[in-house]
């Protein structure tokens, strides 16, 4: 009896030892929830996501557009213009109305009125241009290829003084710093208006492609407070009387649209020889109704040399033909204006409408 209970008590111990070593322990249960859920486990999708294909910017390779240094945004209140847009600038209202590119130059064209009560000069030395990459260009004399590599400077500049109420459209151009680098439309390209030396530009104009506008129409004509003499009507100034007799054309060989004579007659009624203290060029102008100041014609025969200083004697008469290049038609538009600067002490400046 004692032998068959021992035997029972071994075989039991047996089982129950190969029982526990079959069964999971306890510590493999609970570890492996905290394998499976590390936290290193979270930020890895979020990272792969960030790094997709759709979602990575693209960087610039050789064959990306270049990129540039912007340039110093306009001044608070000061916008950039854009073409067509008629401005307040000091006492002028001003509109740019066209920008043209050349394998030279950047041509950029104002049209402009003098507001203020009195007379002034159109600031354009005060105008500067920079190009995408920010670097300043140079202030250059316009002008067109000619023949046989020529210049032809018969492009009517931004310039002249202006009395009250008178309009003026003419254009601006300048050149690249790097003789070897062509300007061409280029986001960023700007003109600016600087009021001083070393100021911050006052005025800014996006002139990064080329294009045209309609003139703003309070800039189309001139109002003037006092309207000019009639064509044939002598002017009588302190020592002299200054007639506008009109305008003639000359048809010049290979010249597309001829050259503008205009025809004065000038009497020294003073004691002594009458000397214009500046080149014939500068006193007398031809002008158009819309403001373009036609520029002076130098060699068609039959003309006065503009660049001649010429005097006239006591007590005698003198007439003169100066010739103009006009760039449009064989006629001047009816209401052109011509005009003469006598000297200082002579008075101000004669206005005539053309017929």
């Amino acid at each position: 009896m004692k032998l068959k209970s021992l035997s029972l008590m071994i075989l039991l111990g047996l089982v129950f030892a190969l029982t526990a070593c079959s069964a999971p322990t306890p510590t493999v249960d609970v570890q492996a929830p905290a394998i499976t859920q590390t936290p290193v486990s979270t930020p890895v999708q979020p990272t792969f996501t960030l790094q997709a294909p759709s979602e990575t910017p693209v960087l610039p390779t050789a064959t990306s557009a270049p990129t540039f240094t912007p340039l110093p945004p306009s001044p608070t209140g000061n916008p950039v213009h854009t073409i067509g847009q008629a401005i307040k600038l000091q006492n002028l209202t001003l509109a740019l109305i066209g920008v043209a590119y050349t394998p030279d130059q950047i041509q950029v064209t104002f049209a402009a009125k003098n507001d203020g009560p009195d007379s002034i000069l159109p600031p354009y030395s005060l105008f500067s241009a920079a190009s995408a990459d920010g670097s300043n260009l140079k202030p250059d004399p316009c002008f067109i290829p000619a023949a046989e590599g020529q210049k032809d400077y018969n492009i009517p500049y931004f310039a002249g003084s202006l009395q009250h109420g008178e309009n003026l459209r003419g254009t601006i151009c300048w050149k690249s710093a790097d003789p070897a680098l062509q300007l061409t439309p280029q986001t960023g390209n700007r003109v600016f208006f600087i009021p001083e030396p070393g100021a911050k530009p006052a005025d800014t104009w996006d002139v990064s492609a080329a294009g045209t506008a309609d003139v703003p129409p309070q800039l189309v004509l001139s109002d003037f407070a006092t309207p000019p003499h009639a064509q044939g009507e002598a002017v009588a100034l302190k020592d002299i009387a200054v007639t506008f007799d009109g305008v003639t054309y000359s048809t010049v060989a290979q010249k597309k649209n001829g050259t503008a004579q205009a025809h004065f007659t000038l009497e020294n009624k003073g004691s002594a020889s009458y000397k214009f203290g500046q080149y014939l060029i500068n006193s007398f102008v031809l002008k158009l109704t819309d403001g373009l100041i036609l520029t002076g014609d130098t060699q068609t025969a039959g003309c006065q040399d503009p660049l001649l200083n010429i005097e006239i004697p006591a007590n005698q008469k003198r007439p003169l033909t100066l010739c103009f290049h006009n760039p449009g038609s064989s006629a001047l538009p009816s209401g052109s204006l011509a005009i003469f600067y006598p000297h200082p002490d002579e008075g101000a400046r004669v206005f005539w409408m053309t017929k």
